[in-house]
């Protein structure tokens, strides 16, 4: 892996944002995205699915409302004000697609739109269990359709761009398992994380990486072009007249340094030539 072009967020992955659609590790990443430009991706499946999460979140919100108004009825209590109140959190409920897509729009989060999908090739994979298809226990009924859908979105935004280097963040085994099966046919590369720490870590680990091979390419270079000057350094070499006890490495804190007693320094009476081996 390389630094990442493009990553993409799975169900399982935004679930572990929770209603702020951020965390620590999320945030962090996001810093890094301004430093590496790469850019962040949601399936339009993975997006439904966290949105119908988070509308059953604020639907559990109601439902506690109408306990306590109930229980507040059976003392003869005004209940206005739950009333009051459960008619915004029903009123959020009903925009809340809207509020969350806001809030994807500022963090640049890009909705991915289904691409055209060969249900034939669907069905094939869910009647032979291809993952992410796999079997229930019951045998009744096959799961994996929505994880497929997510899987080919992802594949066909990156068909044909290895260079790319993209990351998937997933904790579902079977389709980061259906996407390896298929990086060939589609010409590409994705590397993948289990969680938002997991990628973090992975893009500072290439980052590293890459600024240490930058700057092994950047010595390289340093070094063939002061090179090109060999013979003008030989000549300034040759016109050096004296050594200091520095240059030679006889100053006794230096003899300490290297491991030997003073009395055991030796004495330089006469340097008969300095020649110039390369650059370091």
């Amino acid at each position: 892996m390389t630094l990442p072009r493009k990553i993409f967020i799975e169900s399982t992955a935004l679930f572990q944002l929770g209603p702020g659609l951020e965390n620590v590790d999320s945030a962090e990443l996001l810093g890094l995205r301004e430093l590496l430009k790469f850019e962040l991706f949601v399936s339009e499946v993975s997006w439904r699915e966290y949105i119908r999460d988070r509308q059953r979140d604020i639907k559990r919100s109601l439902d506690k409302l109408e306990t306590a108004k109930a229980e507040l009825l059976k003392y003869e209590q005004p209940v206005t004000t739950i009333d009051s109140l459960a008619h915004k959190v029903y009123d959020y409920m009903i925009e809340s697609e809207y509020h969350f897509g806001q809030k994807a729009e500022k963090l640049k989060i890009n909705i991915l739109p289904l691409p055209e999908i060969d249900i034939n090739r669907l069905l094939r994979m869910s009647i032979d269990c291809t993952p992410p298809f796999e079997e229930s226990e019951a045998k009744t009924k096959e799961k994996g359709f929505r994880d497929s859908l997510i899987m080919f979105t992802v594949l066909e935004n990156i068909r044909g761009r290895p260079q790319d280097s993209s990351l998937l963040i997933t904790a579902d085994k079977l389709l980061t398992k259906g996407c390896s099966l298929r990086l060939g046919e589609y010409s590409t590369s994705l590397s993948f994380a289990t969680n938002f720490a997991e990628a973090k870590t992975q893009v500072y680990s290439e980052l590293a990486s890459a600024i240490q091979a930058q700057l092994r390419t950047e010595s390289a270079d340093a070094k063939e072009m002061l090179l090109t000057y060999r013979h003008e350094i030989e000549l300034k070499l040759e016109q050096i007249q004296e050594l200091t006890e520095y240059d030679l490495g006889v100053n006794p804190a230096l003899a300490i340094l290297a491991g030997r007693r003073p009395e055991e320094d030796f004495d330089v009476q006469k340097v008969l030539s300095i020649r110039f081996d390369t650059v370091d």
